[in-house]
């Protein structure tokens, strides 16, 4: 019985998520499940499933786990959609984006992929695609918020330390930089340069007795 006075609360699952499992749902992983984000729904689809896949759910309990995964307001909306009555994933996928339509998400993907790609210091392995990666995911995201000089130097800090000694010596043009494709120009007839001399170094010492 409650103390004279005071009134009985009745408490409320936590409010986070990505904590508020049912049991036998996954409960062992929950810090792993991403939340819910509405604006980039593909983004959080393609995380879950792979979390699910790892795990071992098959696709019948992943509409069972989504709802642990959503806000409390979103999950009457979708428990009643078609895929999650008849235990369809691949249907409540498309249930869920035809509910969230994809507008910013499309942008904001292609910024995580451009951070993603700048992360690391890159090797000659690969690099021409890597340099014309980088300026496609710039021009789709409308320069990713950053001056051309910005744009400039994170691609050149990305480069092989020998690239990035070279062009930081040789990019400027009239000591300003210049436009990010004619930097880009730059690094690929460099980058050429280098593995030429490489390979020219390389059959010299095969050829030696």
């Amino acid at each position: 019985m409650a103390a004279a006075g005071k009134k009985l609360v009745k408490s409320s699952p936590p409010t986070n998520p990505t904590t508020y499992l049912a049991p036998n749902v996954g409960g062992s992983i929950a810090s792993q499940w991403p939340e819910f984000d509405e604006e980039d729904v593909v983004s959080f689809l393609e995380e879950f499933d792979e979390i699910a896949e790892a795990h071992g759910i098959h696709e019948k309990r992943r509409c069972v786990k989504l709802k642990y995964c959503l806000p409390k307001d979103k999950v009457s909306e979708v428990t009643l959609y078609e895929g999650y009555l008849r235990g369809d994933w691949e249907q409540l996928k498309k249930d869920l984006l035809y509910a969230y339509p994809q507008m910013a998400s499309s942008s904001k993907r292609l910024l995580k992929k451009l951070a993603e790609l700048t992360k690391e210091r890159w090797t000659m392995h690969g690099l021409r695609s890597k340099v014309l990666m980088y300026q496609s995911l710039v021009r789709a995201t409308d320069g990713a918020n950053m001056s051309n000089n910005v744009q400039a130097n994170t691609l050149i800090h990305t480069l092989p330390k020998v690239l990035e000694r070279k062009m930081m010596d040789s990019t400027l043009e009239g000591g300003v930089m210049p436009p990010l494709a004619r930097v880009a120009e730059k690094i690929l007839a460099e980058a050429a340069n280098v593995e030429y001399w490489a390979e020219v170094s390389h059959d010299e010492r095969d050829e030696k007795p």
